[in-house]
């Protein structure tokens, strides 16, 4: 049964398009090794991502990301196991916005 884990954190320093990718670019090599799967998303500094796998790769995965030097404030909001994957095929799928945009987007409140 896979581990689910959504969690919301800060980046310590600004972050270009440039940082955004290469960042995207290590979490989707190292989330096909490790058999992750997942939704990141980054807006005005803050990130909230969607991790699922083994309870072992996703507990792994966390400790690495609360201890990455880019991230702060990392702060659990769910953690669960699931019947089945919401993202099984996303290595790691990404958005990046600002609030103001998001609230543009139909369902947004705030």
């Amino acid at each position: 049964m896979p581990r689910q884990l959504l969690y919301l954190s800060r980046a310590k320093n600004e972050m270009t398009e440039s940082d955004l990718r290469i960042l995207l670019e290590e979490a989707r090599h190292l989330n096909t090794v490790h058999g992750i799967t997942g939704l990141l998303l980054f807006a005005d500094m803050h990130f909230i991502q969607c991790i699922e796998g083994s309870s072992e790769a996703v507990a792994q995965l966390a400790e690495n990301i609360r201890g990455d030097v880019r991230n702060e404030e990392f702060s659990v909001l769910i953690d669960h196991h699931v019947d089945e994957r919401s993202f099984d095929q996303w290595s790691m799928g990404f958005k990046s916005s600002s609030v103001s945009e998001l609230r543009l987007e139909a369902g947004f409140h705030v």
